[in-house]
């Protein structure tokens, strides 16, 4: 019975050591100023050669650029105040697509972390756009 739990929790760690391995897909390359790197709760300055990790997000500051490597032959260049969320896309105009400005307003930033909220601003400010159309066309139709 011992050797059973014994060979049981053996299995188990190795299965999950195996799932928790990350997944490079690249590599960083031409870092200059100050890059960052987070991963889960961990930030790090980036570094040439450091390997991409599925899931990392590359930042950079206003001093700050780098180029992603990545093995499906697409690189990305960064510009200072730009960050990416590292993908394993093959899709090389998708992995430009998801490059974002660093800085955003304190509205746009708030909600960005909470996706439920994300759909109530795009409809409120569909619907603020709307009304302001509206009144701007009544005003011309009026001679206002």
């Amino acid at each position: 019975m011992k050797k059973v739990a014994i060979a049981l929790i053996t299995a188990v760690a190795a299965l999950s050591a195996w799932a928790q391995q990350p997944k490079a897909i690249g590599k960083i390359v031409n870092v200059t100023g100050l890059v960052t790197v987070t991963s889960g709760s961990r930030l790090s300055n980036a570094t040439e050669g450091a390997p991409l990790i599925v899931d990392d997000r590359i930042i950079t500051t206003s001093t700050g650029g780098v180029t992603l490597d990545f093995d499906n032959g697409c690189d990305v260049t960064l510009k200072a105040n730009e960050s990416i969320k590292v993908s394993d896309t093959n899709d090389c105009a998708a992995l430009w697509a998801a490059v974002n400005p660093v800085g955003a307003p304190v509205a746009v930033a708030a909600a960005a972390g909470t996706s439920s909220m994300i759909p109530a601003l795009i409809i409120g400010a569909g619907g603020a756009a709307a009304i302001i159309i509206s009144n701007n066309n009544k005003n011309k139709s009026s001679g206002s």
